[in-house]
């Protein structure tokens, strides 16, 4: 990886290559911008992706946004700077269908209910559905997940933020080289 100092501004410039994004080579500009004694702005860019963040009330131990970003854990900083959520619900049918499978068979082993009914419940497994992105309240879906299925379907890594840590990770181990 490449890291330039563009501006004196605390503006730096790195090429790289993100492997799990293919063959693209990009650009990652960012800027730190030190607010005082106590805060600072850290604004990424690349690809199509732009994230910021002001962070308030830093240790004193730092004089730097920079020292302070390279300090912290990237899952802390990818959640303050990412607007999306950690984790998305999985919106793949054939997913959802294994974790109700395996719902099911725990329900056996604990003698929640009985093997013919179970039974029955596998063989509607394949019958979930999904409205605009989200799982639609099927019979199969209600009765494994609940009444309140809604809160127990299963979720997966935002996209988003699982690239937002893969980049603030590079520009950490960037900045560290360079100072």
């Amino acid at each position: 990886m490449n890291c330039e100092r563009i501006s004196a501004k605390n503006t730096y410039k790195f090429e790289l290559s993100v492997p799990e994004l293919g063959e693209h080579h990009g650009l990652i500009i960012a800027k730190f911008s030190t607010l005082g004694c106590d805060s600072g702005t850290v604004e990424i860019s690349c690809f199509k992706h732009s994230w910021k963040h002001t962070f308030s009330s830093l240790d004193e131990n730092f004089n730097l946004i920079e020292e302070f970003f390279v300090a912290q854990d990237t899952g802390y900083l990818a959640g303050k700077m990412v607007e999306n959520k950690y984790t998305v619900p999985v919106s793949d049918p054939k997913q959802i269908s294994l974790y109700l499978k395996g719902l099911i068979l725990k329900m056996i082993d604990h003698k929640e209910i009985e093997l013919s009914e179970a039974k029955h419940w596998i063989s509607q497994t394949h019958n979930v559905h999904f409205h605009k992105g989200l799982l639609s309240p099927t019979p199969v879906v209600e009765r494994i997940l609940g009444c309140e299925w809604w809160r127990n379907v299963p979720e997966k890594k935002c996209p988003e933020y699982a690239l937002a840590c893969k980049i603030i990770e590079l520009v950490k181990s960037a900045i560290k080289e360079t100072f």
